[in-house]
């Protein structure tokens, strides 16, 4: 997949004026995570009553080159 679709998918979805660390977070909480973000440190992180697979998942994401 191109990266200028998936980039015009985000910025429809969530506009352009966010950082990456707010689109992060509104892409994923719109696909069901049970996320928080700090917005004085801009740190997402899982709620207390997430899936204790979603960590896992959230994990694994970081190892894949996805950009």
């Amino acid at each position: 997949m191109e990266p200028s679709i998936i980039n015009n998918f985000i910025e429809k979805i969530i506009g352009a004026q966010q950082g990456h660390i707010h689109r992060f977070y509104e892409i994923f909480s719109a696909r069901g995570f049970s996320l928080e973000l700090d917005k004085t440190t801009n740190t997402v992180r899982l709620s207390d009553d997430s899936h204790a697979e979603d960590g896992g998942f959230l994990e694994a994401l970081e190892d894949i080159n996805y950009k």
